[in-house]
């Protein structure tokens, strides 16, 4: 993907999950598609990206508030099947977070 110098496999790409959650640093909501795939080449910040790091779930509060909803939801679910085999439901996750007033 071009802005993190990977290279992906198309043919080992599939659906996982799709979450609407809250943008960061915006007041609406984003859609995250999330797929799974097999890539070429370490990942690392080109184009609009400035940093890539590999975090720990444990460290969710660094993560954009769309991507902790996916990742609590996901992973929820994902411990729930004990493996990422029978989570591509095609079901979304729907988020709606009020933000309160500065």
């Amino acid at each position: 993907m071009e802005e993190l110098g990977i290279s992906v496999d198309p043919k080992s790409a599939r659906y996982l999950y799709t979450v609407h959650g809250p943008a960061y640093d915006q007041p609406r909501d984003v859609e995250l598609v999330c797929f799974s795939a097999q890539w070429k080449n370490s990942p690392r910040p080109l184009g609009e990206i400035s940093d890539v790091q590999w975090l720990h779930r444990r460290e969710q509060a660094k993560f954009a508030p769309a991507v902790q909803v996916l990742c609590c939801e996901f992973l929820r679910e994902r411990e729930s099947n004990h493996s990422i085999e029978g989570t591509d439901t095609g079901k979304p996750v729907s988020a709606h977070v009020k933000r309160s007033a500065p």
